[in-house]
């Protein structure tokens, strides 16, 4: 299945799922529960239930726009670019030109 785990800009982690970005709604012992990142922007409902391995479990309800994966892309590049940057002495140009930008 389409699922990837991203930091997001407060060092969270973001559920990545079929091209639609998600956030930690509750933390449970055995689930997670996820909501769509546009809950509050545009009203949108889905969410969906993970097991502590990050298996999906459940899916709740249908998005009500389109996925934003410019985004997506654009958020875990930062992402990458941050952990090396923490990890490394590399100046920002050599940052820059050995992150692998797949996604």
């Amino acid at each position: 299945m389409d699922l990837k785990l991203i930091e997001g800009q407060r060092g969270k982690q973001h559920l990545i799922h079929k091209g639609f970005e998600l956030v930690i709604d509750k933390n449970g012992k055995e689930k997670i529960f996820w909501k769509c990142t546009f809950r509050y922007k545009v009203g949108c409902k889905f969410r969906v239930h993970t097991d502590i391995n990050n298996q999906i479990l459940k899916e709740l309800g249908i998005h009500n726009h389109t996925p934003e994966v410019s985004d997506i892309y654009a958020k875990n590049l930062m992402s990458k670019i941050k952990k090396k940057a923490k990890e490394t002495l590399e100046s920002p140009a050599q940052i820059l030109t050995s992150i692998d930008v797949s996604f």
